[in-house]
């Protein structure tokens, strides 16, 4: 019985408190919409009511803003006393207090109130530091909060610095200086604090729009290195710095200094190599990889940074327009140097596996590096992976040499070794590419819907892509004389020729000047003149695209070739435009997320 009659209690107290809160909750809606009516009298009997019933900070703070507002400075100034009486370790409330004197023109009075405040702060009472520092940053009273800090400071006698709530304050008052400083202090400190300065400062120095704290921060920085050339913590945040704003080549003259400083042997530079050959700033990445190979040879990554070398090196010479010949003969003699030197090692595989691609794609040796993988498949013993690899691009080299049937059993064999994975669906779409090269377009389409659902979003694009051009051309050109010539073409460019190819294409926009190939025939044309370095013709050719085949398949793809160039040439204005018009109009295509990146890389430089 006695249970049950305390059960009736407790769920009498539980539903009376429920009501209560409802009550409240609806009694604080009224009030803020009289503040905001700025009906302040109103407002300010309600919020009465509700700190008397809840004794909540909130209402008590709406409740002086409502009799400050409405003049009401004496009425405001009693009861804060009346509460400081109450709660007299309440800091928060002396500082309100200082906020009435200031609004009715008693400066000389909040002043003395906020100093005397602050001297009132005994031992190493950190909360309370914090708490008061606080309560001066919501009345915007900055140089009061940076006080309390350093008074907090003083007492902490060394055991807590405040460097960063002193950071904040000075962020807030706009004393950039001051603020980058306290930060360092921080690092001067403790260097494990590395990360949290490197958040902050990604917060702050770059949400301005015109450097200024960037500038700030790297002369700071500089000075400091100089200064204390045992700490490596600047430098390292300098070499962050740099990285952020993808500026490689400073990055990359503090790393290698810092790398000398503390004999490292070379890891920040492959780290440093790795992030420059992604970022196509291939410059550097030989630079990073070429200051560890003079190491010494005995020295742990000298063979990680030969491979890293080479790679870049290629990628430079591949990528520029039209690579000179005696670029080439550099290349492959720097292959073949390489392999002499590292010998019968695990990373020689792929090392002759690209040499060999580069003799039959760029040095008119098809012979030779045909010869060079039938070897390295023969003689060597390899894994899976190796072998696909392998394999793959020795079927791309029977290709080129119009080796049509030896090619289409290597696709085959790489194919069946690799179900449903990546480079199984790369020989699947390579041998799909073959049938249509050699005009079985309705064979090459069958395998190309099949690779549409690949859960690469390359090779399920270019699947997409190519059944598209195979329906659409099949179904208007019943003789395929056009589609045949536009496949032409596009061997001819897997064969690295170029000119030849942009003939067959100009042949082919005249012998069929309406065809629904034309948008196609333009945008590769478009591709090829790009590469070549013809910046003009491909621009004037994607516009066309454009402004003729907006609503076909390629009008994403050339938006977003067209803004690349304006954006390697220094046209930000012009790039942004594209491609924020890429966002709007085609929000589903494959570049969005590219296009988002620069977008945002451009608002935040």
């Amino acid at each position: 019985m006695l249970r049950r009659f305390f059960l009736i209690i407790i769920i009498s107290i539980f539903s009376w408190s429920v009501a209560q809160a409802q009550s409240n909750g609806s009694k604080s809606q009224l009030a803020y919409q009289y503040y905001k009516d700025k009906e302040y009298d109103k407002a300010a009997i309600i919020y009465k009511e509700l700190y008397q019933q809840a004794q909540s900070s909130s209402y008590l703070n709406y409740l002086i803003k409502c009799y400050i507002a409405d003049e009401q400075y004496t009425l405001a100034e009693k009861t804060l006393k009346s509460e400081i009486k109450n709660h007299r370790f309440d800091a928060a409330l002396k500082v309100q207090l200082g906020s009435v004197y200031l609004a009715y023109g008693a400066k000389d009075k909040a002043n003395k109130l906020y100093q005397k405040t602050i001297d009132q702060l005994k031992g190493d009472t950190r909360t309370q530091v914090i708490a008061l520092a606080n309560a001066f940053i919501s009345q915007r009273e900055f140089k009061y909060a940076e006080q309390a800090y350093l008074k907090g400071k003083k007492l902490s006698r060394g055991n807590y610095s405040y460097a960063f709530e002193l950071a904040n304050v000075y962020y807030y008052s706009r004393n950039y200086q001051e603020m980058i400083n306290q930060y360092l202090n921080v690092l001067d400190e403790s260097p494990r604090y590395l990360k949290s300065v490197q958040n902050r400062l990604q917060s702050t120095v770059y949400r301005q729009d015109d450097g200024s704290l960037n500038d700030i921060l790297k002369r700071e920085l500089i000075v400091r290195i100089q200064k204390t050339k045992s700490n490596s913590i600047f430098s390292e945040l300098l070499i962050w710095l740099y990285l952020q704003e993808k500026d490689f080549a400073k990055a990359f003259i503090q790393t290698r200094a810092l790398d000398k400083r503390n004999q490292e042997e070379g890891n920040r530079l492959i780290s440093l190599g790795e992030l420059t050959f992604d970022n196509k700033d291939y410059e550097t990445a030989i630079k990073c990889y070429d200051y560890v190979l003079n190491l010494g040879e005995k020295k742990a990554n000298y063979l990680q940074a030969k491979v890293g070398y080479i790679l870049s090196l290629q990628a430079q010479i591949l990528e520029s327009p039209q690579p000179k010949q005696h670029q080439i003969s550099q290349l492959s003699d720097t292959y073949q140097s390489i392999l002499n030197e590292i010998g019968n090692v695990p990373e020689s595989i792929n090392i002759i596996i690209n040499y060999a691609h580069i003799s039959a794609f760029y040095a008119d040796s098809i012979d030779k590096g045909i010869s060079m993988l039938e070897n390295l498949i023969d003689h060597k013993v390899l894994n899976l992976t190796q072998q696909s690899a392998a394999k793959l691009e020795l079927a791309d080299e029977l290709l080129l040499n119009n080796n049509i049937w030896e090619a289409t059993l290597y696709y085959s064999q790489v194919i069946k070794a690799n179900p449903n994975n990546e480079i199984g669906n790369e020989a699947q779409i390579k041998k799909a590419k073959l049938a249509y090269f050699s005009g079985d377009f309705l064979w090459a389409k069958g395998q190309l819907d099949v690779l549409k659902a690949s859960t690469s979003k390359l090779i399920a694009n270019d699947a997409f892509y190519l059944s598209s051009i195979i329906t659409d051309n099949i179904k208007d050109d019943t003789t395929g004389v056009a589609l045949q010539m536009f496949a032409r073409a596009d061997l001819l460019l897997f064969q690295n020729n170029k000119k030849k190819a942009i003939t067959v294409l100009d042949s082919l926009i005249e012998e069929f000047p309406n065809h629904s190939l034309t948008d196609d025939v333009l945008f590769k044309e478009a591709q090829i003149y790009e590469s070549l370095g013809e910046k003009i013709k491909a621009k004037s050719l994607y516009q066309k695209v454009l402004d003729n085949y907006y609503s076909d398949i390629l009008a994403d793809n050339a938006l977003m070739a067209l803004a690349n160039i304006y954006s390697e040439e220094g046209n930000p204005e012009k790039a942004m435009e594209l491609y924020t018009r890429l966002l709007v109009d085609f929000s589903d295509s494959f570049f969005t997320t590219e296009a988002r990146r620069k977008i945002v890389e451009y608002r935040d430089s």
